[in-house]
């Protein structure tokens, strides 16, 4: 997914204000008089290709009209124009504001992403939340949803290797509720993610470990009352995990949430180069990546956009073993190029190297997180203010639920 717009924000306590129409007109105005229609960033964009400057878009009428402003769901908000903009503007900005208009204006539009906002629905339910905290815990590693998902047996390897350097870290498994942000369902959004927080405040959590890109990005520009670090930087400190020794050349996929963020790209590299392998980039990194293309949710709007992205970062991989610190990164490039998740490499590389591995399907995922949250209640004393389900895998009338939700 993509980079957050900027937002105003209590520097105290999260606050996330309601989208007014106002926001959307100071987005079309600073494009309006700033945009120069140079086409630096229409080059690398099939979205742009299709619809034109940012500034042309902000002065297009029609776009005016809630009816056509459904074009910004096209857009990946990946950030990737506004990472190249001579002028350093903010185009995500008036994407994001044009999607939150349209969805005010008709909140219907949200049934095309009925599967996205299921998974985000279930993954902060009750039955996969889990929130443990040690009594002397300040800090908490937040996995997300779709490590867990993916990954529960490293994501659990991880937890306890963090933990030779934090001894009373916390686990907590919840959804940071980026889908609804990056749908511009702004009110579900600030609902869910500031209940949230309320939560951690509540429990004294006073800094979050994050795995996933989104969730960092989430915590970072929307909760400043918490100092947000992600895992990779927090491992580069210490010893790697005892592990298979490996050798060869892979490339790295900077996920585009990240893009701004060089301090995350070099721990990402220093880990992987202290693993014993070489790296060759890929002619976009860092703050160029390209997406993969599952940002925006634009597989729902325009799958030939959506799919167009993930060729054109699997050829920049020249075959290559692809490496990255997104769960739905390594997902979505799979079908087309060799991808593996950095956590594979440092806890199980013999797994991630191997060729045959395949990815766990939906029910699969779901099932994973159930079964990491069983290992945080059996191993974590809770001390919280909110008890997680006392289950240890749920009844089967919810796996039918599920299975139906998600087929």
């Amino acid at each position: 997914m993509e980079p957050l717009s900027s937002q105003q924000i209590d520097e105290d306590n999260v606050t996330i204000h309601n989208f007014s129409m106002s926001d959307l007109q100071l987005s079309r105005e600073q494009l309006n008089t700033g945009c120069t229609d140079c086409g630096a960033c229409v080059k690398p964009c099939a979205f742009l290709q299709k619809h034109g400057t940012p500034g042309a878009i902000a002065r297009n009428e029609n776009y005016h009209d809630h009816s056509h402003s459904s074009i910004a769901f096209e857009c990946n908000l990946c950030g990737l124009c506004t990472a190249i903009c001579p002028e350093k503007l903010d185009c995500v900005d008036l994407f994001l504001n044009m999607r939150r208009a349209s969805i005010a204006h008709d909140p219907t539009q949200l049934k095309r992403f009925n599967g996205l906002r299921t998974y985000e629905k279930i993954g902060s339910s009750k039955l996969f939340r889990s929130h443990k905290t040690p009594a002397k815990s300040s800090t908490i590693f937040f996995p997300g949803c779709a490590l867990a998902g993916t990954r529960p047996q490293q994501t659990w390897q991880l937890y306890h290797h963090l933990q030779n350097q934090i001894p009373h870290l916390g686990m907590v498994l919840d959804c940071c509720t980026k889908p609804s942000h990056d749908l511009g369902d702004q009110d579900h959004f600030a609902n869910q993610f500031g209940s949230l927080c309320d939560t951690l405040q509540q429990q004294g959590i006073t800094q979050v470990l994050t795995a996933c890109p989104n969730c960092y990005q989430v915590f970072k520009r929307y909760a400043p009352q918490f100092k947000v670090k992600t895992v990779y930087e927090q491992l580069d400190q210490g010893e790697l995990p005892s592990r298979t020794k490996t050798q060869g050349m892979i490339t790295i996929h900077d996920p585009c949430v990240n893009r701004f963020e060089p301090h995350i790209h070099q721990a990402v590299r220093s880990l992987i180069d202290k693993s014993g392998l070489e790296i060759q980039e890929m002619t976009n990194k860092g703050k160029t990546a390209l997406c993969c293309g599952e940002g925006g949710c634009v597989m729902a709007t325009d799958k030939d956009l959506a799919l167009g992205w993930r060729e054109r970062r699997a050829q920049q991989s020249q075959e290559r073993l692809i490496t990255t610190y997104c769960a739905g990164c390594v997902e979505f490039l799979r079908p087309v190029a060799r991808t593996v998740h950095l956590i594979d490499l440092l806890f199980d590389p013999l797994v991630a190297l191997d060729r045959n591995e395949r990815p766990a399907g939906s029910l699969k995922r779901y099932h994973n997180r159930l079964k990491l949250k069983k290992m945080v209640i059996k191993n974590l004393n809770q001390s919280t203010t909110e008890n997680s389900i006392n289950e240890s895998t749920p009844p089967k009338k919810h796996w039918a639920k599920i299975a139906t939700l998600t087929a």
